[in-house]
């Protein structure tokens, strides 16, 4: 799994891709519900394990064409690119959502976690920039948490009319 700089050079590159071809991609920002309670219950290494759990079922769960990446902390982003269908990125989130929210057995507990999704997409030929793109995936982020965690919401292209799951 990828860190923030890696994921930052991925998407200026798929956004090039995109442009050229023409397909959609899309970009989630994925914070985790319900983490730090982890932390402050079980201690660090729990959560670390959590952290790992939550890595590989997110590489379990995309296509190997779908890109992960760890930004820090409980954050994560998920690069999708050739996407024929803009709601196609709602399902991913759904699948997402699912496979993260399963229990994680710990040591000496099972935990579980929640996950809080912002999607943005690109569809050529409309052109938005890595930053702008990010701005917009942070900004659907920020709305799933707002209406109560464990959703999604999707920001489509630059506009600022927000879809909610």
């Amino acid at each position: 799994m990828g860190n923030r700089p890696r994921a930052n050079e991925w998407i200026d590159l798929a956004i090039a891709r995109a442009l050229r071809t023409g397909e959609m991609l899309a970009v989630m920002y994925i914070d985790l519900d319900g983490f730090k309670p982890v932390n402050d219950n079980y201690g660090h290494p729990a959560g670390n394990v959590v952290l790992k759990e939550v890595s590989g079922r997110l590489g379990n769960t995309i296509r190997q064409t779908d890109s992960a990446f760890r930004l820090g902390g409980d954050e994560f982003l998920i690069l999708i690119e050739g996407l024929t269908n803009p709601l196609d990125a709602e399902t991913v989130a759904r699948k997402l959502m699912t496979t993260i929210g399963s229990p994680i057995a710990l040591e000496n507990a099972v935990v579980q976690v929640n996950a809080s999704i912002g999607i943005a997409d690109l569809s050529p030929p409309a052109s938005l920039g890595r930053v702008a793109l990010l701005a917009c995936a942070d900004d659907a982020l920020y709305q799933a948490k707002q209406e109560g965690k464990n959703t999604f919401c999707v920001a489509k292209d630059s506009s600022t009319n927000i879809a909610g799951s």
